[in-house]
């Protein structure tokens, strides 16, 4: 299911970027959402979905548009998870809630998204904006 299938891109990038604002989140974010705008081999309205089986906080939601984007880029794996996650603190997730998300992540991803990925050949290296927010997640 598409529940954002009506929204055209800028309706999408403007309500992330207010969502920045409201949130009052920290740079490294809205680097992360610039670079995804930017990126001309995802197509936001035919492959975001939201949060997968699980209510998004926000509408959109920013870690879990983050979080499709680096999946389907094949950016996916651990520190894609700990960004969500960590993003996910930001929005004022509460703490079950979060790590519930994060260990539903981490064991798809380890139960069959990578290797899916990996045969396909669907494997990317991290964006710049990824290797920068790394460094903030310590």
């Amino acid at each position: 299911m598409r529940p954002y299938k009506t929204w055209d891109t800028q309706d999408l990038k403007s309500n992330l970027l207010n969502q920045v604002k409201f949130y009052d989140l920290p740079p490294w974010v809205d680097m992360l959402l610039r670079e995804s705008f930017d990126f001309r081999q995802w197509n936001p309205q035919k492959q975001f979905d939201g949060c997968t089986i699980v209510q998004d906080p926000d509408h959109p939601c920013i870690a879990c548009w983050l979080h499709d984007f680096w999946w389907l880029t094949g950016r996916g794996g651990w520190l894609s998870n700990v960004l969500f996650q960590r993003i996910l603190k930001l929005t004022d997730v509460n703490w079950y809630q979060r790590n519930k998300n994060f260990l539903g992540v981490t064991i798809g991803w380890y139960a069959g998204y990578k290797w899916k990925h990996l045969i396909k050949g669907n494997v990317s290296k991290p964006t710049q904006g990824m290797l920068y927010a790394k460094r903030y997640l310590k």
